[in-house]
């Protein structure tokens, strides 16, 4: 049984230098629109097939999300039956998380997106267009 982990506790949980995987259980469109940041998108539909790459550990906290709509409540059958033992819930999901001022962030690899442009500013990194040769 998955736990319900509330908005306030989530934010403490991000803080906090405990290991934890954020799961997006929605499908990849509604994921490029807008997502929390740490989040990894594994769909409901393959979820069973693919969680087990990125998260080996049947015993590492994972931390569901979704638009309320019930998506994530079935990936935790789902884990449960694959042997995880350690989910929650974000309670109301997304829009719960929005509603209290909580940013997401649209398309992929932000945060590799964020730190490349991180280093490059902060390194002043050399650059070329694709006009250039």
């Amino acid at each position: 049984v998955a736990i319900q982990v509330g908005i306030a506790a989530y934010r403490e949980l991000s803080a906090s230098d405990q290991k934890f995987a954020l799961i997006d259980a929605r499908p990849s469109d509604h994921f490029q629109k807008h997502h929390l940041l740490s989040a990894s998108n594994i769909p409901l539909e393959v979820i069973s097939e693919r969680l087990p790459t990125v998260v080996p550990s049947k015993v590492t906290l994972i931390l569901l999300c979704d638009d309320h709509d019930g998506g994530a409540t079935q990936a935790v059958s789902l884990l449960e039956a694959g042997g995880y033992q350690n989910l929650a819930l974000l309670d109301e999901g997304i829009p719960a998380w929005q509603a209290a001022g909580g940013e997401v962030f649209s398309g992929v690899r932000v945060l590799s997106q964020a730190f490349d442009e991180y280093v490059e500013h902060k390194c002043a990194t050399p650059s070329i267009t694709t006009s250039e040769p």
